[in-house]
């Protein structure tokens, strides 16, 4: 229980640096807004940047009712962040691996999910919440199915999918409060 209490209390803190918090005006169904005035989160920030080691490219890109958020890593993977969401937060991770990743089991797909999400808590202390996520896809691996939402933790899934190529393979992560 005091893992589910700390992985919930960090997911707030991490939802509060991504997607600033306020409280006033009238909420936003979700889905249904043009602008994040009146929701329960602000418009999202970009997480990552020049200033933090192991990133070798960057760019973030505001639009009205989601970001976009392009990294490229010192060790050749990238990543495409789209986080949107009036009152429930969600974050779509893309990685972009070079390689031949045909063949890999559906286990194993959840253990590079595991593992990308370990590498980015690595990066910066300011990070270091996606190591709870890391732990939570860790802690449910045997129940998480490729392309199908999971509640990693009561009142937030997580979906994995991927598209495999035969140079390029993407790798799509999706948090979602709920």
């Amino acid at each position: 229980m005091k893992n589910i209490s700390q992985f919930s209390f960090g997911f707030l803190l991490m939802l509060l640096l991504v997607v600033s918090s306020c409280s006033k005006g009238k909420k936003q169904e979700e889905g249904n807004y043009t602008s994040f005035e009146n929701c329960k989160y602000k418009s999202p920030v970009a997480l990552f940047g020049p200033k933090f080691k192991d990133i070798k490219k960057h760019q973030f890109q505001q639009e009205k009712t989601y970001s976009i958020e392009q990294v490229v890593f010192e060790n050749g993977v990238a990543l495409e962040l789209t986080q949107s969401g009036c009152n429930k937060a969600r974050q779509e991770f893309k990685f972009i691996l070079k390689g031949d990743f045909s063949g890999r089991s559906e286990q194993e797909w959840i253990s590079v999910a595991a593992g990308l999400f370990q590498f980015l808590s690595s990066i910066d202390h300011s990070l270091m919440e996606f190591h709870n996520w890391s732990k939570a896809i860790k802690d449910k691996k045997t129940m998480i199915h490729i392309g199908q939402p999971m509640e990693v933790q009561p009142g937030f899934l997580v979906a994995i999918d991927r598209i495999v190529g035969p140079d390029i393979t993407t790798l799509v992560v999706v948090l979602t409060e709920i």
